[in-house]
């Protein structure tokens, strides 16, 4: 199984899709063209994923992402549940945890820090610096979604 863990998933998910379509077509290389911003190539190089198959395929993000610096200079983070699919999702709507990313001073990508089964978590090792924070929500069979958008920074 191959997990994609950024904000840069769609992108990676046309890359992925891209290169199983070179594989099953027998090619060595992807196709030159790119396809259209509405339109990712299927591994079915006769047929075209539409941006709405794409987001069947991809839960929503959580909503809400907020950060507060306690009076211990701990972090507490807290979000919304994901809205409903727009389309008829391709995966359980069942959430069975959150993971939390973080971004700190001189870190140019989130990493992740933690796992939540609520709508919040507690950083407890932030450090001194601004802090960036994301959600992603994990569905059954390990299906991720995109991450959030981020919390406001916050500064310790």
């Amino acid at each position: 199984m191959i997990t994609i863990r950024s904000a840069a998933r769609p992108l990676a998910l046309l890359l992925l899709v891209t290169a199983l379509a070179a594989c099953q077509s027998g090619t060595d290389s992807a196709p030159a063209a790119s396809p259209a911003p509405s339109q990712v190539a299927s591994p079915n190089p006769t047929q075209e994923l539409t941006l709405e198959e794409a987001e069947a395929m991809h839960p929503p993000a959580p909503t809400a992402v907020k950060a507060e610096v306690t009076a211990d200079k701990s972090v507490r983070i807290t979000w919304q549940t994901p809205p409903a699919p727009t389309v008829t999702p391709r995966f359980s709507e069942k959430i069975v945890e959150y993971r939390i990313h973080r971004r700190g001073p001189g870190e140019l990508e989130m990493r992740q820090i933690g796992t939540s089964k609520t709508l919040e978590f507690v950083d407890k090792t932030p450090g001194k610096g601004d802090f960036a924070y994301v959600v992603t929500a994990v569905h059954e069979n390990n299906v991720e979604s995109t991450a959030s958008d981020p919390a406001a920074e916050v500064k310790i």
